[in-house]
């Protein structure tokens, strides 16, 4: 699953990507083999995807994190060090699991493409050296599900999903569910196009200027949203309007990206802030009303975010 997104699927979508990301005790990990996903109808009692092997995510080479096994090792790697490739890719060690022998490096912030076979070392104190064993692997995985048969898939109904693997020769099998959602919540609702075109003075705030990228402020704002989103748990009787996502979405995303404008007057950093910390205000907390047994707002009318947004 991949952590802080609400896991959903497309109604009536023929190929639609669910994500799963290998962790043991919070850590990012390598399978012995590729993870199989079975999902089960709503009252598992039939089978819709039976124990299919999932695949390998592609990982980014540009900024994006990843997994190198190694071997030849002669000299041990460096945890926070700076590893070089023979043919100029670049990652920081977040991790190292060796055996004195061989292992796997953690990496993150990777620059370029490490190649099979090729030589790397870090730049610690005493530099790590070995060769790469296997190329550049993720620890994520994804399964395309096809949901464009209806007579299998109902739209709002949470579906059991159950994930074996195996890691250093132990079995798990991790479950959860997903919904089946019109419009999934998989990506961010707010673009920085539209940051630029609400604010067109921010990016000459900014240190880095025309080059200040707003992606990575969305993209947190995004999971902040998904995560509230997540904490209602399920609750499928009601709908919120797509619009008033994206202006939670974007109050988020306004405060994290006017925390770094250092031009910015306090004030008006400080107003953004509040604008973000308000912006949820009274989504999460409700009572039952008896009289009608359903869940409302302190205002007596049914308001309950869930991830079924309408357009």
């Amino acid at each position: 699953m991949i952590e802080g997104m609400p896991q959903e699927i497309k109604y009536g979508s023929s190929s639609y990507r669910l994500y799963h990301v290998v962790k043991l005790d919070g850590l990012l990990r390598l399978p012995d083999s590729a993870p199989t996903i079975t999902i089960k109808d709503p009252t598992g009692s039939s089978t819709l995807v039976n124990a299919q092997t999932m695949t390998m995510l592609p990982i980014d080479t540009s900024g994006g994190s990843g997994i190198i096994e190694f071997d030849n090792l002669s000299s041990e790697f460096n945890q926070g060090a700076l590893v070089t490739s023979a043919s100029g890719a670049t990652a920081t060690i977040d991790r190292v699991e060796s055996d004195g022998t061989e292992g796997y490096l953690y990496l993150k912030d990777i620059k370029g493409a490490f190649v099979k076979s090729e030589a790397i070392t870090d730049d610690g104190d005493t530099p790590g050296s070995g060769k790469v064993a296997v190329a550049l692997k993720g620890a994520a995985y994804y399964y395309d599900v096809d949901a464009s048969s209806t007579s299998s898939w109902d739209l709002g109904e949470n579906y059991p999903v159950t994930i074996a693997q195996t890691i250093d020769s132990v079995d798990y099998a991790p479950e959860f569910f997903i919904d089946v959602v019109r419009y999934p919540f998989d990506q961010p609702l707010v673009t920085s196009d539209y940051i630029d075109d609400l604010h067109p003075d921010w990016r000459s705030l900014h240190p880095e200027s025309e080059d200040a990228d707003w992606t990575i402020a969305i993209n947190a704002a995004h999971r902040k949203l998904a995560l509230k989103i997540r904490s209602l748990g399920n609750r499928p009787a009601y709908l919120v309007k797509r619009e008033e996502l994206f202006e939670i979405e974007l109050a988020y995303a306004e405060s994290i990206i006017a925390s770094d404008l250092m031009g910015l007057p306090s004030e008006e950093r400080m107003r953004y802030r509040e604008d973000a910390s308000t912006a949820w205000s009274g989504k999460g907390e409700f009572v039952i009303d008896s009289d009608e047994d359903q869940q409302v707002d302190s205002d007596d009318s049914p308001k309950v975010m869930t991830s079924r947004f309408t357009t």
